[in-house]
């Protein structure tokens, strides 16, 4: 994914470690109901950052180049393992406090999006591009 001129700017420091741990990516589409498809991720069994060792996102078809919905698997991440969240520290009140804010990553990819019925597969796909893909 690194060698990929599209993928390689959406992959930061923290997310190379984590996909290090990576072992396969497919694309299975959906011969049994509609026409959709999904981009599974295969990682090690027991890694370091989070439970699951398959990472999916669906996106769901009735018909040719309509998305209806799109899933994806939520990620259980282990504690401090979450590159999606940076931890900051403010000054509110006079008092110093530690809160979360957005980081930029690869695995936003995995965050949920909002599909309409009528919205076609361009439109979905560049709005999962454009939320996931900020920097």
């Amino acid at each position: 994914m690194l060698n990929h001129p599209n993928m390689s700017n959406k992959i930061f420091e923290a997310d190379r470690k984590i996909l290090n741990d990576l072992i396969n990516v497919k694309i299975e589409l959906h011969t049994d109901y509609g026409f959709g498809f999904d981009v599974a991720f295969y990682f090690e069994k027991n890694n370091d950052y989070f439970l699951e060792d398959l990472l999916i996102k669906k996106f769901v078809q009735s018909r040719p180049n309509v998305i209806e919905r799109v899933e994806a698997t939520k990620i259980n991440w282990k504690e401090g393992m979450d590159p999606t969240i940076k931890k900051v520290k403010k000054k509110r009140q006079g008092k110093r406090i530690t809160v979360n804010v957005a980081n930029p990553s690869f695995f936003t990819f995995f965050d949920p999006i909002e599909c309409h019925l009528t919205m076609n597969s361009k439109k979905a796909i560049s709005q999962s591009k454009e939320k996931t893909w900020k920097s």
